[in-house]
């Protein structure tokens, strides 16, 4: 055999040694067997079958990797267990040949196929199991978010992914114009979905309460804008009657400002939190005809101005989420 014969050979042996390991034969059992097909030791029917001894494979295995002499009997063991190699017949010391690895391939890749499809219809069922369990604890759950930083981010998922309708109560909207992503967001989505906003009575922060109406009227256009006239103390952003955030603000014993933010994807949730929404929308709407029914001559101008002053009753501080 020619020194190229012989390296193509030793490299065709690691190869197939390599592959064998990945459909599970373990380290030496590949090398051996790889070892004995390279050597010729598998028999024809037309040469008698004679084998190679153990020192005769342990040999040429080292031009594969190095096997302990101690280890290369129990390697042929295994071997023979999953029909790779057998004994020669009336041999002793016994010397082995090397059956097809095409069965023992096509075995190993329908056991492994086997098992990775259910290995795989398991994870589905996990999935599925999973999904029914997450269901049923939030279904009609209410989640506590821990901090102002993440209701931003809760209110940036919800309305990235809103498809027909967001509302939005809030104070003078200080949230939304300090967070570009926000901005970014509405005005993405200000041909998509329909905007509805209900400002709340801030008298302190009546300029602040501009700068958004101005955002809202020239970079979203098609926002309706509502006025309530007293100031609340929740702040309501409810996306396609599905999910809603809300924070409920007050004053602890010390007379600070505190808030409470929660979040929820039940729909009962979500509906209640826009029929309340709808309900001062529609009040808003009722104090401006009344008003209008009242002074018909005023300039229609000042009808807003006019409904915001209404019901100023002493009013807390400025709400941290406003």
């Amino acid at each position: 055999m020619s020194s190229q014969e012989d390296s193509s050979r030793e490299l065709s042996s690691r190869s197939l040694s390599d592959y064998l390991k990945e459909l599970g034969l373990g380290q030496y059992m590949s090398v051996v067997y790889a070892t004995l097909l390279a050597m010729g030791g598998f028999p024809t029917s037309s040469t008698e079958e004679q084998g190679y001894s153990v020192k005769e494979i342990l040999k040429e295995s080292s031009r594969i990797k190095d096997i302990p002499p101690t280890r290369i009997h129990h390697a042929l063991r295994e071997l023979e267990e999953v029909y790779l190699v057998k004994r020669v017949k009336n041999t002793y010391p016994y010397r082995y040949s090397a059956f097809a690895p095409l069965n023992y391939v096509h075995d190993a890749h329908t056991l492994r196929k086997e098992e990775l499809e259910k290995q795989i219809q398991r994870l589905d069922e996990i999935q599925s199991e999973i999904e029914k369990i997450y269901r049923g604890l939030i279904g009609f759950g209410i989640w506590d978010i821990i901090s102002r930083d993440e209701a931003i981010r809760v209110t940036q998922r919800m309305w990235d992914g809103a498809r027909k309708q967001i509302l939005l109560m809030t104070e003078v909207g200080r949230w939304v114009l300090a967070e570009e992503e926000l901005k970014e967001i509405l005005k993405k989505k200000r041909d998509q979905v329909q905007l509805f906003v209900l400002l709340t009575q801030t008298p302190k922060r009546s300029n602040e309460r501009g700068e958004f109406e101005k955002f809202l009227r020239e970079d979203i256009k098609t926002t309706q804008i509502y006025h309530y006239p007293v100031q609340s103390s929740i702040r309501i952003n409810v996306v396609d009657l599905s999910q809603c955030l809300f924070i409920l603000t007050d004053k602890d014993n010390k007379g600070r400002e505190q808030s409470r933010y929660y979040y929820s994807t039940s729909r009962r949730v979500a509906y209640s939190f826009s029929e309340l929404f709808y309900w001062k929308c529609l009040s808003s709407v009722e104090r401006i005809k009344k008003l209008r029914e009242a002074l018909p001559n005023i300039d229609s101008q000042l009808y807003n101005d006019l409904g915001k002053t209404l019901c100023q009753d002493e009013l807390p501080e400025e709400s941290i989420y406003a």
